[in-house]
């Protein structure tokens, strides 16, 4: 999957904990959706269990917005590419309420 240009990116050490994934992930979608938002919801899908720990790329974009909400996906990377964990969350723009 190629994510698109406005892709913010992050290299990271994954330890393969799905709390980490979310410390790493949940930064990254907030800033990528811009000041003034915040989280409404957040759903994480996981590989499959044991996923292998090491480097990884943590990236976040927006899928969509509407006036009030922002629409963002994520996913933490192993260095091939391969998807570790993916996100996809809600945030309110609050400068639009």
């Amino acid at each position: 999957m190629t994510a698109p240009a406005t892709t913010l990116r992050q290299e990271a050490t994954f330890s393969g904990q799905p709390g980490e994934a979310a410390g790493l992930l949940e930064p990254l979608l907030l800033a990528v959706a811009g000041p003034g938002t915040s989280l409404l919801s957040v759903a994480f899908d996981y590989a499959a269990p044991g996923t292998a720990s090491g480097p990884a790329v943590a990236e976040a974009w927006i899928e969509r917005t509407t006036r009030s909400l922002v629409f963002v996906h994520g996913r933490l990377a192993a260095p091939d590419g391969a998807a570790l964990v993916t996100c996809s969350a809600v945030l309110r723009n609050a400068t639009e309420a």
